[in-house]
């Protein structure tokens, strides 16, 4: 069957290959305003990198980025002229950029959604109605929906679309999620977390042929991020070079995270390892307690080949899927456990330094920008109220006696 042809502005299949250490060049084809086919190729220092500079240079070289904007232009395409630019000025991440096309797929047509409209058709109460129905069942979703339309409208009115009406966003107030307290694992919670890893990893996996043994390492991977307070990601995206245990104290680095992108494994997509943390403030050095580098050392006398030099890897020596791995956490906490997830490592991380040394270091230790995050979404709260008697025995009563 003949392959169909690209649409003007539309990218084919992107394709990437290595040329050296951090080095990735990106190739596409893409259909230009005078009707050609034409390659445009762009590098990057890692192969997510280069998908996103090609994209960019691709839609250039069609001449479809600087294109006006009209009434009549889909919501869906604005919204990604906008993810394109706000990626080509540095202002969000590859994995933020993902995770917006991720968002903006979910807001198609066939899932209810408004990304198909056409923008003169995206009233306020359209836009708005749609918004506060997503905040009910999905708050979190419908909060960076927001964003996303209202910075779709903001380009749209900066390129002359002439809609001649003010941002259908406008005020529009959500439903908020439901915050719950901050809520660390205690030790003896730790103790028994621990108990459930070794019986898991000492059955065999009824659900793969012959009943293999269990992923051996799921203890060490606890250890290392009660170590650290690091991020799931963060973790499975740990390699060898950013472990130092000759040092004093030995450390680790948190350099990366691991992310899922668009296509498939030729064209450069599915799981790969960012050469950056979630955010900027997030890539630091950690100093190691002892329990931290004995984990290491009993991964580092059995570490699996890995071209990446990953310090976790799956069975054919790639990077591990982060849900693949709450997966099997699910399984190990059970219900009796089940309010603890990854993110309650970092809490308890987060709680124990605050209340041994302060807010600021527990922050740093998180790879957080500043404390207010810490403090609202990390930190437990203690129940019992510091001993300030020495300083409110001021508020007693005195002699009053004249004398």
């Amino acid at each position: 069957m003949a392959r169909r042809r690209l649409r003007v502005g539309e990218l084919g299949e992107v394709r990437v290959r290595q040329l050296g250490p951090r080095s990735y060049r990106a190739y596409v084809n893409v259909r230009c305003r005078d009707d050609q086919l034409r390659q445009v190729q762009a590098d990057g220092e890692s192969v997510e990198k280069a998908r996103a500079a090609v994209r960019i240079a691709a839609k250039r070289r069609a001449g479809v980025i600087e294109d006006g904007i009209g009434p009549q232009t889909k919501l869906s395409k604005v919204i990604d002229l906008w993810i394109d630019g706000k990626l080509e000025a540095g202002e969000i991440a590859v994995q933020t950029a993902e995770t917006y096309r991720a968002d903006a797929r979910a807001m198609s047509g066939d899932k209810g959604g408004i990304a198909d409209m056409r923008l003169e058709d995206c009233t306020a109460e359209i836009v708005q109605t749609w918004l506060k129905d997503v905040s009910t069942s999905r708050p979190g979703l419908a909060k960076r929906f927001k964003v996303i339309v209202r910075g779709a409208f903001a380009l749209a009115d900066e390129r002359g679309a002439n809609l001649d009406r003010p941002d259908p966003v406008g005020q529009v107030r959500l439903t908020r999620s439901k915050r719950t307290a901050p809520r660390a694992a205690t030790l003896d919670d730790l103790q028994a977390i621990r108990r459930r890893i070794a019986a898991w990893q000492a059955s065999e996996d009824r659900t793969s042929r012959g009943g293999r043994p269990r992923w051996q390492h799921t203890g060490h991977a606890l250890d290392i991020m009660l170590a650290t307070g690091c991020r799931i990601g963060e973790l499975l995206a740990l390699t060898w070079d950013d472990v130092d245990l000759t040092s004093t104290p030995p450390t680790v680095t948190v350099s990366g995270t691991i992310i899922r992108l668009e296509g498939t494994k030729a064209e450069g997509g599915g799981l790969v390892r960012q050469p950056t943390p979630k955010t900027a403030s997030g890539y630091r050095t950690v100093a190691l307690p002892r329990f931290a580098v004995d984990a290491l050392m009993a991964l580092k006398v059995n570490a699996p080949r890995s071209d990446q030099n990953l310090v976790f890897v799956n069975a054919v020596g790639g990077p591990i899927d982060p849900h693949n791995w709450r997966r099997r956490w699910r399984e190990i906490r059970g219900d009796e456990y089940a309010w603890i997830t990854p993110h309650t490592f970092r809490r308890t991380v987060a709680t124990l330094v605050d209340r041994e040394v302060d807010v600021e270091s527990a922050a740093a230790v998180l790879g957080h920008s500043g404390t207010a995050v810490t403090k609202k979404h990390y930190v437990e709260r203690a129940s019992v109220a510091p001993d300030m008697s020495l300083v409110l025995d001021q508020l007693g009563p005195r002699d009053v006696s004249t004398g």
